[in-house]
């Protein structure tokens, strides 16, 4: 169904209910300027190349000393951890 701004959908069924849309507005696509961008971008490479050498180092490290993870005990682990910092009752998924 194609939609120009400011028209409503014909009734439409989602899942339990009964909806109708309108388009109030639409977003044309924004290019952003590399400049502006240009920093954020540097650092998302060098968190990437970061990240890859430290993870290349840990592998290296449990082939060299024969370290092996249990991923059903990391798992139940991880299942199991309480955070410290996180308040009582407070949901674990952001909201």
């Amino acid at each position: 169904m194609k939609m120009e701004e400011g028209d409503v959908s014909p009734v439409l069924r989602d899942e339990d209910q009964w909806v109708r849309l309108r388009l109030d507005g639409v977003e044309r696509e924004r290019l952003q300027d590399f400049e502006a961008r240009k920093e954020y971008i540097r650092n998302d490479v060098i968190f990437s190349r970061y990240r890859a050498l430290w993870q290349e180092a840990y592998s290296s490290l449990r082939d060299k000393h024969g370290v092996a993870i249990d991923e059903p005990v990391a798992e139940s682990f991880a299942a199991d951890f309480v955070n410290p910092l996180q308040e009582e009752g407070e949901d674990d998924e952001p909201s």
